[in-house]
């Protein structure tokens, strides 16, 4: 940062700079977990008013709490750095400013915080006018994260990118080729989701002792095999999502759940579990609708195993075994 930036007021995007997360992901994956069946209120919401008015309805109904979330923590030590320092520092975001307030608040580092409103979707070129209108035109410093945030760095005075992929970064260095750049060093998203999959793929690998006791050949059941690994997949994922909030709050679980710590973003993970889902319809003309009850019956079992935590040492064997019978006894059917 330039000796001139130090007094330069310095404007902070929320959404994957700040926090590890997104917000409007976690509303909705809150909303989910306590209105299971009014889903269809979030489309509702969003064709009524937009994506400004959908954050507002969703704000309104769910609770969030600052200090579960995942922060960018070497990014949050240079803002209390700059803090510190006497810098002005403000919140600017295309969240809803309910929880925004709330994340503000909660740090304790921003003099103002300016937010959708449920009218205004604060974001891209709305915030680049909005930053624009108070400041003037590169008179101010803006950390951010995404394409979004491109117009934003173009009308700043100096660009600060946080976690920025590198097709961001390269249009970004057009504008400013040398921004400042904090990596936390996750994960890429393709490796960040394979072992849902495969550890549900190896369990369902004892499908295959069933030919001993069936006579079948091993190649029958192939089918089998990949519609068990989906839809098992599908439960054990779906239950972290909707348990991302108490997973976080266990400090055991941070490094074992990678939604906890927000290497995952939520996005990413709805988005593997609906298509765990659609590679699941792809099997089924070629299996029995007994075995499909069952596999059904199973990824609901490993759902509330994972969602309700019973995997603890005591009985942890105990599961394992009733579910690799289960697994088993499917392959007769």
């Amino acid at each position: 940062m330039t000796e001139k930036s130090a007094t330069t007021p310095l404007c902070v995007d929320l959404d994957g700079t700040l926090i590890r997360t997104d917000v409007l992901q976690e509303s909705i994956t809150l909303y989910v977990r306590r209105h299971l069946f009014c889903v269809i209120n979030i489309i509702i919401w969003f064709l009524k008013g937009g994506r400004a008015f959908l954050k507002q309805q969703l704000a309104s109904r769910v609770h969030f709490e600052p200090g579960t979330l995942p922060y960018n923590e070497k990014f949050l030590e240079f803002l209390e750095s700059e803090h510190r320092a006497g810098r002005p520092l403000y919140l600017v975001t295309a969240s809803d400013i309910k929880p925004a307030k709330a994340i503000a608040d909660y740090l304790g580092l921003f003099q103002a915080t300016y937010a959708s409103d449920g009218i205004t979707n604060l974001r891209s070129s709305e915030k680049a006018e909005k930053l624009v209108d108070l400041f003037g035109k590169k008179n101010f410093v803006y950390a951010g994260n995404s394409r979004h945030d491109l117009p934003v760095w173009e009308a700043a005075g100096e660009a600060i990118a946080v976690n920025t992929p590198a097709r961001i970064l390269d249009k970004l260095r057009q504008s400013h080729p040398t921004p400042h750049i904090f990596e936390e060093g996750l994960a890429p998203k393709e490796r960040q989701l394979a072992f849902y999959s495969m550890s549900q793929f190896l369990a369902a690998l004892v499908l295959f002792l069933s030919s001993f006791i069936t006579g079948k050949s091993f190649f029958s059941y192939i089918p089998d095999w990949f519609l068990m690994g989906f839809t098992g997949s599908a439960g054990v994922l779906l239950a972290d999502i909707l348990n991302t909030r108490a997973l976080r709050l266990d400090p055991g679980s941070k490094a074992r759940f990678l939604l906890a710590t927000g290497a995952i973003p939520i996005a990413t993970a709805w988005t593997h579990f609906l298509a765990h889902l659609i590679l699941s319809l792809l099997f089924i003309p070629f299996i029995s609708i007994f075995f499909l009850g069952g596999c059904l019956i199973l990824s609901a079992l490993l759902f509330a195993c994972r969602f309700y935590r019973l995997y603890v040492p005591e009985i942890t064997f105990i599961i394992y075994a009733c579910l690799t019978l289960i697994r088993i006894l499917l392959g007769t059917i």
